[in-house]
């Protein structure tokens, strides 16, 4: 009987730690929605990027996305988590004025970080700018008036933002396992 019983706790400790591991070791990964909200303005937007593997930003790795009802969302895939390394907005190449009100990084279906616009577009999280020639604080919004060919380049830090952001669903992960030990605590009662 008591043979059965340290067998049995054995069995459990291990289950536990089983499931800890699966919470903890990233398995899957999640896009990254940048949703850029805008108040005023229209057109396409253009996330042009880098990696460790391609560590120029010349073209070849782009994304796109319509402005469709004040939000461009840009979508990167999980298979740039880990090596995005630069990263540059580009505008309408339409000449205009936009006002942005927020930035939202979103993975796995939840909002992991949220930027009011001055916050997202501010001095220190910009290495440099082409044809903008007003990029005005607004509130907590930025005011942007542009020529043809306008583009924002974000520094590192904010690129070690956009790598932290993509989901690798732990909290989900965790659910799920804090689920199946309540699922067993209350079978065995």
């Amino acid at each position: 009987m008591k043979k059965k019983k340290v067998i049995r706790i054995c069995i459990e400790v291990i289950a536990v730690l089983l499931l800890l591991v699966w919470v903890a070791v990233p398995q899957t990964t999640g896009k990254l929605h940048l949703k850029i909200y805008f108040e005023k303005g229209g057109g396409e937007c253009s996330l042009y990027y880098a990696t460790e593997d391609h560590p120029v930003i010349d073209g070849e790795l782009v994304v796109t996305a319509p402005i469709e009802e004040g939000v461009a969302d840009l979508i990167l895939g999980p298979e740039v988590s880990e090596t995005l390394s630069d990263i540059r907005l580009d505008l309408p190449t339409t000449t205009g004025e936009f006002m942005i009100t927020r930035v939202e990084l979103s993975s796995g279906g939840l909002v992991q970080k949220s930027y009011d616009a001055s916050a997202f577009f501010s001095k220190a999280a910009i290495v440099s700018k082409n044809d903008i020639t007003t990029m005005d604080p607004v509130a907590q919004k930025v005011y942007i008036l542009t020529g043809e060919d306008p583009y924002i380049v974000f520094n590192t830090d904010r690129v070690a933002e956009l790598r932290g952001a993509f989901s690798h669903y732990t909290m989900t992960k965790l659910c799920v396992a804090a689920f199946l030990v309540l699922t067993y605590l209350f079978a065995r009662k």
